[in-house]
């Protein structure tokens, strides 16, 4: 399942980000490329994908990214600050104005009290704002789960930021009590057209605002801890 929603969410990532002139970039080091992988798997990714930044190594972050190594010493490679430092570092030194960055222990060995096997650090960094930090600790279930995982959050958090679109999407299916369990199938198979799911976003009093395209909304939600326990939606830290 893990695998098929990966594919899925690049290929509307790389739909999307062409709708808004999004340019992506990413910094990798416990995925060692496979987000990059996903999203140039898509025809048509050479468009808004930039370039990836595999930095596995301390000293490649501080190379690569230009993060001091000093900083890496202090707060630790698997940290929310060098997260931070990654996705930044890759929103200035590439064409992007949107970057994701991970770093963790995806095992099976390496885990420590503070940062145990399954434990990532995720930054997104985007043109004119605050970069997000994201904190998650996945099952151990093996390397393989913890790196697909990985990349299917980092995948998320790209979409959510692409535009309001996905955001009112799931808000939506929230609302209405539909089930969380994979939102995308609606999405992709269209059973609920973005006006259908707008729609009943203000019925349920979730938004109130004027939809206008698919990049550009007037007006604010209402609440956004509705997304607070959503698998698809995180909050950052």
């Amino acid at each position: 399942m893990t695998l098929r929603d990966i594919k899925r969410l690049s290929k509307e990532i790389i739909l999307k980000a062409n709708e808004c002139n999004i340019v992506i970039s990413t910094a990798e080091s416990c995925t060692g490329g496979l987000i990059s992988s996903a999203l140039t798997s898509i025809s048509g990714s050479s468009a808004v994908y930039d370039r990836g930044y595999i930095t596995y190594s301390n000293e490649s972050k501080s190379d690569l990214l230009n993060i001091d190594i000093k900083l890496i010493e202090k707060y630790g490679a698997v940290s929310k600050e060098i997260a931070i430092l990654m996705a930044e570092g890759a929103l200035k030194l590439s064409n992007a104005n949107l970057t994701v960055s991970v770093t963790g222990v995806a095992g099976p060995g390496g885990g420590t009290k503070i940062n145990p096997v399954g434990r990532v650090h995720m930054g997104v960094a985007k043109k004119n704002k605050k970069t997000e930090h994201f904190l998650y600790t996945f099952d151990d279930k093996g390397r393989q789960h913890i790196r697909e995982l990985t990349t299917l959050r980092a995948l998320e958090n790209i979409f959510r930021n692409l535009s309001f679109d996905g955001v009112i999407h799931f808000a939506a299916f929230k609302a209405v009590g539909e089930s969380m369990k994979n939102p995308l199938d609606y999405y992709d198979n269209n059973i609920v057209s973005l006006i259908n799911i707008v729609k009943l976003a203000l019925k349920n009093n979730v938004f109130d605002f004027i939809f206008s395209s698919s990049c550009t909304v007037y007006g604010q939600p209402k609440h956004l801890p509705i997304f607070e326990n959503s698998p698809f939606l995180d909050t950052p830290s």
